[in-house]
């Protein structure tokens, strides 16, 4: 394995966090002039309503006090009057009740689109997945280890496959077995006592059959029969080779994983800036629109 990843990895933790997508500025939202009008006029209305109450509460009293016809008739003319207007003026508020429901809508759709394209999920989710690389590049030594570890399991059978290859078919003297059936045995790629394995798939080669598989898995028996394991002797180097090659094919593969997930971290990085410049005033906008709606409810509840 190289240095070049843990190079990489300081490069990737010196991106910065873009942190939480702002929020949107609190701004002075007065209500709608139709919005202020309207709360006038349900002020009105109470007022009306007092008064109209007050003239007919005084109607009965100034009569029974034997008040003139002039002032009875000018009382119940302004309670008269002030009822017109209670009842003239609507109490109807659906009309901002419905606007605040669809500028509620409306600002929830914007502060989630507003959260997933200018907060920072997207950029700790790749992170996070470039953390997975990193302790999969910890892990390697602990993988070479297991490999080696499984090659020194095998290691019998790895000495005995060595000790059988060291004799060829072609130089023993076994019965029966002569050029054609040589010749018939190294077109199988059966060539030494290490390539047999069983009487069947011996029994498969033309020319050989049964009887003379069988003569040649008792051949390889018998040297088999002086095989000595010697559990000192190291690993063979082509095997532990090939361990390390195929570490360093996913040491490299890691680090080029790496690499391009560096360069997707930092374009995700720019794009939230990007969103966050040029989104911010769009967002403020939608915000005083919400804003605005439950101003001019609140104003006329």
């Amino acid at each position: 394995m190289t240095a070049d990843f843990d190079s990489l990895w300081q490069q990737l933790e010196a991106i910065p966090h873009p942190g939480p997508a702002p929020k949107p500025q609190p701004s002075t939202i007065l209500p709608s002039r139709q919005a202020r009008i309207y709360r006038r006029l349900l002020d009105g209305r109470q007022v009306a309503l007092a008064l109209a109450w007050t003239a007919f509460i005084l109607l009965p009293i100034l009569s029974i006090a034997g008040g003139d016809p002039v002032s009875l008739w000018s009382v119940g003319g302004i309670g008269l009057l002030c009822l017109c207007c209670v009842l003239a003026i609507p109490t109807d508020t659906s009309a901002f009740q419905k606007r605040l429901h669809a500028a509620e809508a409306e600002w929830k759709t914007v502060e989630t689109e507003w959260e997933q394209c200018a907060g920072p999920r997207s950029f700790e989710t790749k992170k996070l997945q470039l953390l997975d690389l990193r302790n999969e590049w910890n892990s390697l030594p602990d993988q070479e280890e297991e490999k080696m570890e499984a090659l020194r399991d095998v290691q019998w059978d790895t000495q005995r496959q060595q000790f059988l290859s060291g004799f060829p078919i072609h130089e023993a003297d076994i019965f029966n077995v002569g050029d054609p059936r040589l010749k018939a045995l190294h077109d199988a790629k059966v060539k030494t006592a290490a390539d047999i394995t069983t009487e069947e798939n011996l029994a498969r080669i033309q020319g050989i059959g049964p009887s003379i598989g069988k003569t040649l898995v008792d051949w390889r028996k018998t040297l088999q029969s002086g095989f000595e394991f010697d559990p000192t002797e190291p690993l063979l180097p082509a095997q532990v080779d090939g361990v390390k090659a195929d570490i360093g094919t996913q040491a490299r593969d890691l680090e080029l994983q790496l690499r391009l997930g560096i360069a997707d971290l930092e374009r995700t990085l720019a794009r939230i800036q990007k969103v966050r410049s040029r989104g911010t005033s769009t967002l403020n906008a939608e915000f005083d629109q919400y804003q605005k709606a439950r101003n001019e409810v609140a104003l006329l509840s």
